[in-house]
């Protein structure tokens, strides 16, 4: 095993740009503020906001950090290894996260690749394959999660696609796999049609599905221009009373300062660094 410093704001995925900070494993939002600090950016009398704002903030986060993530340990394993085959890759939290990465078996297995390790300072160490230890029954329930999805799903809009797969939130069992639509062009965003798919416990069947947007529009902006180091855009939203976790995602993907209208609600709200606050 050989350990190595990525160079985390200059990899080859750019999503540390906004992640290389102190905590950026052990926070559960972006704030990593208490419930009392975070009350006190909500909306006064209505728990049933702010809650749903909390949990927004708790995936969007997770979905940054499981993208970041794996794409900074793809960028390990090339550079520690070399061209190396692989079918795709997991992240599993815990007190060392790691991303596993698999490969199809012609037989039907699903076997393990290499693991990337990350430590607390974003120091990673890599294990090659014949070191790794076998897929739990939950992280193959999560590999099979994903490429149900994969297989199954119909993009709703034309572009590129990722998928995002971790544990559904406490209180529930199962999967969310995030089917996020990318930007190949940095100063568009891709704002929407964004898909959430729930998955059940063994990985087998879709629960339920939910489009974010019906839009499939890619507005212009200055993403990642000279001359502002965070822009800035705005827009309506008209499905859900609050900002979602894909808001969240989006304004830490692309390092946007986000002013949203939500229409149910008839609220504003500026997210900042995927921070929330109500834009009074």
């Amino acid at each position: 095993m050989t350990s190595r410093l990525i160079p985390l704001i200059a990899s080859v995925s750019m999503l540390f740009c906004s992640a290389a900070q102190a905590q950026f494993l052990s926070k559960e939002t972006p704030a990593g503020d208490s419930i009392l600090e975070f009350n006190k950016r909500m909306p006064r009398k209505n728990t049933e906001i702010s809650n749903a704002v909390r949990s927004a903030e708790t995936l969007g986060w997770n979905i940054f950090r499981y993208e970041s993530l794996r794409d900074a340990a793809s960028y390990a394993l090339a550079t520690e290894a070399g061209s190396m085959e692989t079918s795709g890759a997991i992240v599993v939290p815990g007190e060392q996260w790691r991303v596993r990465f698999y490969k199809d078996e012609a037989n039907g297995t699903i076997s393990p690749v290499a693991d990337v390790l990350f430590d607390n300072a974003l120091n990673t160490t890599v294990v090659p394959q014949g070191a790794t230890s076998p897929f739990s029954a939950t992280e193959e329930a999560m590999i099979q999660a994903e490429k149900l999805v994969n297989m199954t799903q119909p993009m709703p809009c034309e572009g590129e696609y990722t998928t995002v797969v971790m544990p559904a939130p406490a209180g529930q069992s199962g999967f969310y796999v995030y089917v996020i639509r990318k930007s190949l062009d940095f100063k568009r965003l891709p704002e929407g049609q964004h898909l959430l798919v729930e998955v059940s416990e063994d990985g087998s069947s879709i629960v339920k599905t939910r489009e974010f947007s019906s839009r499939c529009n890619t507005p212009s902006i200055g993403i990642g221009s000279d001359t502002e180091a965070r822009p800035q855009f705005r827009l309506s939203h008209s499905m859900d009373h609050q900002p979602t976790e894909l808001h969240i995602y989006l304004s830490l993907r692309y390092n946007l300062e986000l002013f949203i209208a939500t229409m149910p609600s008839n609220l504003y709200w500026t997210i900042n660094n995927g921070v929330v606050e109500v834009d009074d």
